[in-house]
């Protein structure tokens, strides 16, 4: 099996939890891993292949990579892959006409102490929020054209000094912290955001409750993800791309997004 993805979804119960996305001989299945033991012997890293119209398509050339998600070739193919790079001008021509219809949130979310800025379309914002980790969110501006809500991002990163992107090594370091930090920096941050610029708060949220934080009895230790490697453990808590495993009274942590891209038996 490739893994080839990483998502929340929501069940019937209204919770999110984490999947990984797999592809077996051209079939693509959605595994639930949240209180499952998990066995992965970690192999190579391959191309995921691409989105065109819409539809999943494999890498045809099955690139073998030593970083990143895609080959050269699927990278320029992809619906959306320049759109990730975006800052406020547009570099994917083919996406313009339906990036100017759609509706956007900007937000301010925190990881501990640690702050930043984000866009996420209307109808994804809690999946977004969620699929990063964010312990506390703040929806501060409601916009239409994905051009200009990455301009308004790009403006209050410089502006405030905060990042629009936390890493998952950080995430992993923050992963058991103080949410009255949290809370009084993100306050903090609503406030001069309110001084500088023509945004309002429109509503707050804690996060938490979806990572399953309780079953962590102490600060798990930080795993790399490399070739050759065995993972192993009941996966007892996820937040955002950061999953937790339990193997008797040992915790640990990975990257999920590192296993993106990796040829694993499970």
């Amino acid at each position: 099996m490739q893994i080839i993805g990483f998502r929340w979804k929501i069940n019937g119960s209204k919770e999110w939890e984490p999947l990984i996305i797999g592809k077996t001989d051209g079939i693509v299945e959605k595994i639930d891993i949240l209180n499952q033991h998990i066995l992965l012997s970690i192999g190579e890293k391959f191309c995921i292949g691409h989105y065109l119209g819409g539809i999943y398509k494999a890498c045809p050339e099955n690139r073998r990579l030593h970083a990143g998600r895609y080959c050269e070739n699927c990278s320029k193919t992809d619906d959306f892959f320049l759109c990730v790079q975006c800052v406020g001008s547009c570099i994917n021509e083919k996406q313009r006409e339906g990036c100017k219809e759609r509706n956007y949130y900007v937000y301010l979310a925190a990881f501990g102490s640690l702050l930043k800025v984000g866009i996420s379309l209307e109808h994804r914002f809690f999946e977004r929020i969620i699929e990063q980790g964010a312990d506390f969110a703040a929806k501060v501006g409601y916009i239409k054209d994905g051009m200009l809500v990455r301009l308004v991002e790009q403006n209050i990163k410089k502006s405030l000094g905060i990042e629009d992107r936390i890493f998952g090594h950080q995430k992993q370091d923050i992963i058991l912290s103080d949410p009255n930090v949290s809370v009084r920096n993100l306050v903090g941050l609503i406030s001069r955001l309110r001084r500088e610029f023509d945004l309002s708060l429109l509503e707050m949220y804690d996060l938490r409750k979806f990572y399953r934080l309780e079953n962590i009895e102490k600060h798990p230790k930080k795993k790399y993800v490399k070739e050759n490697m065995i993972i192993e453990g009941k996966v007892v808590a996820a937040k955002g791309n950061v999953l937790i495993f339990k193997n008797d009274d040992y915790f640990y942590s990975i990257n999920a997004h590192d296993l993106i891209g990796r040829e694993v038996e499970l």
